[in-house]
């Protein structure tokens, strides 16, 4: 049984780039680094290497 919780594709994206947004990144490059960031998460990328 799954017990992470759902969170829907389209609320993540806008608070993604709404976060990046009020960290005073442009609107087009704060959508463009959300969108590599859920998309690298979707196939199973990692956004940084873990040290071993």
């Amino acid at each position: 049984m799954e017990t992470r919780p759902y969170i829907r594709w389209e609320l993540l994206d806008d608070f993604m780039t709404q976060a990046f947004v009020k960290l005073g990144v442009p609107y087009e490059d704060a959508k463009i680094c959300s969108d590599v960031l859920m998309e690298s998460d979707q196939i199973g990328r990692a956004s940084c290497r873990e040290r071993v």
